[in-house]
């Protein structure tokens, strides 16, 4: 059986902006596979990283595998696109967030792998 990756909720049909962005803590892992879906007619999410716990979050780029576009924490704003962050490795945690949500839903779930 092949792995598929450890699968994470990481917002669940929000309609308003998140109070803070998901931080997921990276134990080994090499990369994240971030889908987006819902109703909400527009919306931008933000990737960034961290090498230390206590580090400031640095923006990532991640290749949109829906469109084949690298995208910055701005670039983010289809729906129903699949994003590829990989190359994680040495990384403390990788920090999700919708930083702009309207006109309807939005969720945002992924696999680590």
């Amino acid at each position: 059986m092949a792995y598929t990756g450890l699968p994470i909720t990481i917002f669940n049909a929000i309609t308003a902006t998140p109070t803070a962005p998901y931080e997921f803590v990276l134990s080994g892992q090499k990369g994240i596979k971030v889908e987006t879906s819902g109703t909400s007619t527009s919306r931008t999410i933000t990737f960034t990283g961290k090498v230390f716990e206590t580090s400031v979050a640095k923006t990532f780029i991640a290749l949109n595998m829906t469109t084949g576009d690298l995208v910055t924490a701005t670039g983010a704003t289809g729906n129903n696109e699949v994003f590829d962050l990989s190359g994680l490795e040495g990384m403390y945690s990788v920090l999700v967030n919708a930083t702009a949500i309207a006109g309807g839903n939005l969720t945002i779930a992924g696999k680590v792998y």
